[in-house]
């Protein structure tokens, strides 16, 4: 349930009610209305620490809050929970690399993770190179996940090493990103490691190349992909047909209206464009790929049930 008001108390009730044991949850997922920053305070913070010191047996944990939502207390319990599969966070502001270490470490079964709508000036002190590197490997540490989202971040994927990450994970089958976290290089470690991808989605980067996704899709059996505008904008419907051409395992390709505006004479309107995209998908696939489009920053994001 989506909860605004008295949420420390019930955090800390059920606490109390299920304690280590059989009794402890398996499943905790929070809700905090984005347009009430007030609802979590430093008690509801301290109260959540004290749930997931009894929950033992937790494998599932999700708290999507708002951008004035703050943990400290919370994070420092998650060291502790090993059988945790799966982890998805989204606005939530944290104050150390410390912090995110602990909620990552000791995580041997984690096949999710999902870290969404940070923004830079939460987290000071990233910058340094070592604490970059040392958050990467924790990432490419988790062998077991399946699925990864570091996005609407506001900078977060600067402070990260994509070939750090994705050297390791040899299961991924979704992967969502963005920034400057993917480049051509990422691209092809992704290629060589991430055999079993199935779903790309990369937001708001123009460090890619056409000749780089058609390199990863070529390598991986990638289902779906989506993509904003990239390095090859110009190029339009000649883009489209040789991302449908380079894979016959793509269903759906989801693209970022910009990515055509060069190759269209400035008469033509936007449902004009689309037409012509599709045509173009339809022809190079023979009827196989759908064409999508979307006219925001960033693709959509599905929630994790």
């Amino acid at each position: 349930e989506r909860m605004t008001k008295g949420i420390e108390y019930i955090l800390h009730l059920a606490a109390r009610l299920f304690s280590k044991g059989r009794n402890s949850l398996r499943q905790v997922c929070i809700f905090c209305d984005h347009v009430d920053e007030s609802c979590w305070t430093a008690a509801a913070d301290k109260s959540l620490g004290l749930l997931l010191s009894s929950c033992s047996l937790l494998t599932h944990f999700q708290f999507s809050g708002s951008v004035g939502c703050q943990m400290h207390a919370a994070l420092l319990r998650f060291h502790s929970l090993q059988n945790l599969e799966t982890l998805v966070i989204d606005s939530v502001r944290w104050d150390s690399t410390l912090d995110f270490t602990l909620m990552l470490s000791n995580k041997p079964k984690l096949r999710v993770l999902e870290i969404t709508n940070l923004t830079k000036e939460y987290y000071p002190g990233w910058e340094m190179s070592a604490q970059c590197d040392e958050v990467s490997t924790l990432i490419g540490s988790l062998h077991r996940l399946q699925r990864l989202a570091i996005a609407f971040s506001d900078g977060f994927e600067q402070i990260l090493d994509g070939r750090m990450i994705f050297t390791s994970l040899r299961q991924l089958e979704e992967l969502m990103v963005g920034e400057v976290l993917i480049d051509d290089s990422v691209l092809h470690v992704i290629s060589q490691h991430c055999l079993n991808l199935r779903q790309l989605q990369i937001y708001g980067c123009c460090g890619i190349s056409l000749l780089g996704l058609k390199n990863v899709l070529n390598k991986c059996p990638i289902h779906a992909l989506s993509i904003p505008f990239f390095r090859d904008e110009g190029k339009g419907v000649c883009a489209v047909t040789e991302l449908c051409q380079a894979s016959n395992n793509l269903r759906t390709l989801e693209i970022f209206d910009g990515i055509c505006d060069k190759s269209f004479p400035s008469y033509r309107n936007l449902e004009d464009k689309r037409c012509l995209l599709q045509s173009a998908a339809f022809e190079a696939s023979a009827g196989r790929i759908s064409l999508l489009f979307y006219d925001g920053y960033a693709p959509t994001t599905p929630v994790y049930t």
